[in-house]
C-alpha cells in the first residue's frame, strides 16, 4: 500500500518514464548537383532532397521510425512536373537490415500542397514502422524524374544517411 509519502514520488517516476517516450522530430535534406541533358532541363536539373519524420524511443536503446516523409524539389519541375521515388533503409554496419519503398497515401489524406518546383510527398506505408537498432542508420534513398513537352527526363537517384544512433 503507498503511503502519503511515496505518491509523490510515484507520480514523478511515473511522468518521468512518459516524457521519456515521446517521438522527436527529425528533418535533414541534400543537394544533387547535376547537368541533365534533356531539352529545357540542362543546368536546371540539380535537386535537393527532403525528408522528415519521428523517431520513438523503443526497448532497450533501440527506437522506432512511425512517420517519415520523403520530396523532391528542384528548378527543372517548374518547366514541368516533377515525380520521386524513395525509400528508406535501416543499415547496420553498412549492411541494409530493412528497407521499405515509400508511397502515396492509399486513403484520402490531407497534406501539403507541393509548390512549383517540389513534388508530391512519399510516406511511410500505412501501418509500417522502421525499427532502428541501437548501432543502426536510416538512409534514404530517391530519384526524380520530370516531365516536359520534350518527354520524360530522369534527373538521377542520390542516397544519404539521415540518422545514425
Amino acid at each position: 500500500m503507498l503511503g502519503a509519502r511515496n505518491i509523490p514520488l510515484a507520480f514523478i517516476g511515473l511522468f518521468g518514464l512518459t516524457c521519456h517516450l515521446y517521438a522527436a522530430e527529425f528533418s535533414h535534406s541534400w543537394v544533387e548537383a547535376r547537368y541533365t541533358p534533356c531539352e529545357g532541363v540542362g543546368a536546371h536539373g540539380s535537386f535537393r532532397i527532403h525528408v522528415s519524420g519521428q523517431v520513438t524511443p523503443s526497448v532497450g536503446d533501440a527506437r522506432s521510425i512511425d512517420s517519415l516523409s520523403v520530396y523532391a524539389s528542384s528548378a527543372a519541375f517548374t518547366q514541368g512536373e516533377g515525380s520521386t521515388s524513395a525509400s528508406a533503409r535501416i543499415k547496420v554496419g553498412g549492411s541494409v537490415k530493412q528497407e521499405i519503398t515509400l508511397t502515396r497515401p492509399t486513403t484520402d489524406a490531407i497534406e501539403p500542397s507541393p509548390k512549383e518546383d517540389e513534388t508530391r510527398r512519399l510516406y511511410l506505408p500505412s501501418g509500417k514502422t522502421l525499427a532502428l537498432p541501437k548501432d543502426g542508420e536510416l538512409w534514404v534513398a530517391a530519384s526524380t524524374v520530370v516531365k516536359t513537352a520534350a518527354g520524360v527526363c530522369a534527373l538521377g537517384g542520390s542516397e544519404a544517411r539521415v540518422i545514425s544512433q
